[in-house]
């Protein structure tokens, strides 16, 4: 890049006369090698960028996974909680019936 900035800087130096056919060559082979350098590092950040979106993609996966689990569990508390509540009336009712508990007023 300084290679760059100091034949834009020669140019200028020179601006309103004239440049070589030489000079004009050494700045386009100059442009040139910077685009090249611009190419690969654009080339380099595309490969991490995917490799980036593949890790995304498996993330996201095993995030569906824990929240289908989530889900299943969710579900088997949901039954566990109706069973004990059943479970529990059953006894309240069972002692109201028997006489070992009394209604609250």
């Amino acid at each position: 890049m300084a290679e760059l900035n100091a034949a834009v800087a020669s140019l200028k130096a020179k601006q309103g006369g004239t440049i070589s056919q030489k000079e004009l060559g050494d700045l386009q082979r100059e442009f040139g090698r910077v685009q090249g350098e611009l190419g690969a590092l654009q080339g380099k950040i595309g490969a991490q960028q995917g490799a980036f979106g593949g890790e995304m993609g498996k993330f996201g996966g095993q995030m569906g996974e824990l929240g289908g689990k989530m889900g299943e569990l969710g579900g088997k508390m949901g039954m566990l909680a109706h069973e004990n509540r059943e479970k529990v009336n059953g006894v309240i009712d069972e002692s109201l019936k028997n006489g070992k508990a009394k209604p609250i007023q």
